[in-house]
């Protein structure tokens, strides 16, 4: 996989809380892109996949590697260019998956980057497991 990510890529932001969307309206919550304490947010380049492949991402990268147990819950879709267009950037880290990526470039001010992840969220579709 190329190390580029293109604007026209997609990624998806794993959810682990129902805390992070809106079951009403089926709408992510800005929660669902904060930054962790390394200000970056761990996505999946989904681009090519279809949802028998990222499920089986889920299970042998992401939710089956939690020391927590915890399983997600769906996910938040979203094109780069709208992260691009937040001052933020998709980076490729290949580890623990060819298809992980990062969004940088987050602040220090927890106020900006909420600002921040409300625009991500908005530009977001939400995908819940069945």
């Amino acid at each position: 996989m190329d190390n580029h990510v293109s604007d026209s890529e997609a990624v998806a932001r794993f959810i682990f809380s129902s805390s992070d969307y809106r079951v009403s309206n089926l709408t992510v919550k800005y929660s669902a892109f904060m930054p962790a304490r390394d200000l970056a947010s761990s996505v999946y380049r989904i681009d090519g996949c279809d949802e028998a492949d990222i499920e089986q991402i889920d299970q042998d990268h992401i939710s089956g590697k939690r020391k927590d147990g915890k399983i997600s819950k769906g996910r938040a879709d979203i094109l780069v260019k709208h992260v691009r267009k937040s001052k933020l950037d998709v980076i490729s880290e290949p580890s623990p998956h060819p298809r992980h990526a990062n969004i940088e470039g987050y602040s220090s001010n927890e106020s900006e980057n909420r600002m921040k992840a409300i625009e991500l969220a908005q530009h977001s579709e939400l995908v819940l497991k069945k």
